[in-house]
């Protein structure tokens, strides 16, 4: 897979706590929701890598939403996106 770091969406932003009505940045606490609903309704356990496509994002801005949210968390090598596993708490 190539780099397409500059075509994500708000690439290398750091997701704020609150909703950032000026730039349209969402908060942290909802990108770490939408991906813990969007994880449930795979049929297999989902990489960082694969979720950061699916929501157009940096693989970094993956790993910080889901380290803010108390039901997941990341399981894998801290170098490869593709082999981090995101996990769910009670599953």
């Amino acid at each position: 897979m190539t780099d397409q770091t500059n075509s994500r969406l708000y690439a290398g932003a750091v997701f704020p706590d609150e909703w950032d009505q000026d730039e349209g940045i969402p908060d942290v606490n909802s990108v770490a929701i939408a991906i813990q609903v969007w994880s449930m309704f795979q049929t297999e356990t989902c990489t960082v890598r694969q979720a950061a496509i699916a929501f157009n994002v940096d693989d970094a801005q993956i790993r910080q939403a889901v380290e803010a949210h108390y039901w997941m968390f990341i399981d894998g090598p801290d170098d490869d996106p593709t082999k981090q596993t995101i996990e769910l708490e009670g599953e």
